[in-house]
């Protein structure tokens, strides 16, 4: 007999964004001196490189992580108050088979189908708020979220390796015009 393929649960470690972890990365963010950095970087991919690695370094120790298992069948709309009121049943039900008594399991199941009906309304309230707001950023990381689809990010280039990769060469008399460089494509990358 053939069994079905099941997909182990899922620990994943997120942050937690709290008022007050976002008050301090707030607070930590508006003393920092960003003219140090910019002069301190040779050119604007220099500087975006180390004020987006300042800011990381900030966000990973203030903002607490937490781990969370995800199952496979998991739905996104279970959040915490359904968990507990499922809990909350199984310990009904256990305790109303040892005693006889099976009213409170009728009243946590009630509680449990209550408590579903609110989390779904609340997640497709979100989802219809994400796009009403016009965020497309958002609307398509719900879409993501609703079909299961991840794409794999590819690794981040610094600008050398872009240069080098492309095979460009700056043209020496236009790096000192105001406009900036401009770039050629040089004949051996051509094939």
């Amino acid at each position: 007999k053939q069994r079905s393929r099941t997909d182990p649960p899922v620990t994943k470690e997120v942050k937690r964004w709290t008022d007050q972890s976002e008050a301090r990365l707030q607070d930590a963010l508006s003393n920092v001196d960003w003219e140090m950095f910019k002069t301190n970087s040779a050119d604007i991919n220099e500087f975006t490189e180390v004020s987006l690695s300042y800011i990381n370094m900030l966000t990973d120790s203030i903002i607490p992580t937490v781990k969370i298992r995800s199952f496979p069948n998991q739905k996104p709309w279970v959040d915490r108050e359904v968990r507990t009121a499922l809990k909350t049943r199984a310990m009904t039900y256990n305790a109303g088979l040892i005693s006889g008594d099976m009213t409170d399991y009728k009243a946590a199941s009630y509680s449990l189908r209550r408590a579903i009906k609110d989390a779904k309304r609340r997640y497709r309230d979100r989802v219809e708020a994400d796009f009403l707001e016009g965020d497309p950023v958002r609307v398509w990381k719900g879409l993501r979220t609703i079909t299961g689809f991840e794409r794999k990010s590819p690794p981040m280039m610094n600008s050398q390796q872009v240069y080098r990769g492309c095979h460009l060469k700056p043209h020496a008399h236009h790096l000192n015009s105001p406009g900036g460089g401009e770039w050629e494509l040089c004949e051996d990358a051509v094939h």
